[in-house]
């Protein structure tokens, strides 16, 4: 049971790494939209890419 315990725990860490790495390429991407919408500017892949995540 402690075997599984430790998989698990590993599992854990690197889910929450990658989520960790989503979320802050999502909010970067977000930022370069906001941002090229200062300058009307659009990125029409942060759309496709924010409809992957649903």
């Amino acid at each position: 049971m402690e075997k599984f315990a430790q998989g698990f725990k590993r599992v854990q860490s690197v889910f929450s790494k990658l989520i960790g790495a989503a979320l802050l390429v999502m909010m970067l991407v977000v930022f370069m939209q906001i941002v090229c919408g200062l300058f009307n500017m659009s990125l029409s892949w942060s759309e496709e890419l924010s409809g992957i995540s649903l």
